[in-house]
């Protein structure tokens, strides 16, 4: 029998809190209109941003209409587990546009992020 050699690649992993800030920045927001626009204590925001806090479920549907996503999205980012990251390395930018559900700065006729 003939052994297969193919080098796997593992896909890029990277933490909620990550995808959050860029998605933020992406739009001229900060944290602060994510947790006006969620409805919680910039704390919250904070905490989970720099992944000290966990995603809910109820969090995760609130992520989702927020950004336009799904609950699922959110819940699979927070269950990567930490010890993935590369050694030595960031964990890599996100590589998408930003994705619908928030607006922001000059484009929503506001310098505030709003959701739809």
């Amino acid at each position: 029998m003939a052994k297969h050699t193919k080098t796997l690649t593992p896909a890029e992993v990277f933490p909620p809190g990550e995808f959050i800030r860029e998605e933020l920045e992406a739009r001229g927001c900060t944290q602060g209109d994510l947790a006006e626009i969620l409805g919680r204590p910039l704390q919250t925001v904070n905490r989970i941003v720099n992944g000290r806090k966990r995603i809910t479920p109820e969090t995760a549907v609130e992520l989702a209409q927020a950004f336009g996503t799904s609950p699922e999205l959110w819940l699979n980012l927070d269950l990567t587990p930490i010890r993935r990251r590369p050694r030595g390395g960031r964990w890599g930018r996100v590589g998408a546009p930003p994705v619908g559900g928030m607006r922001c700065g000059a484009a929503s006729g506001s310098t505030r992020c709003k959701s739809y």
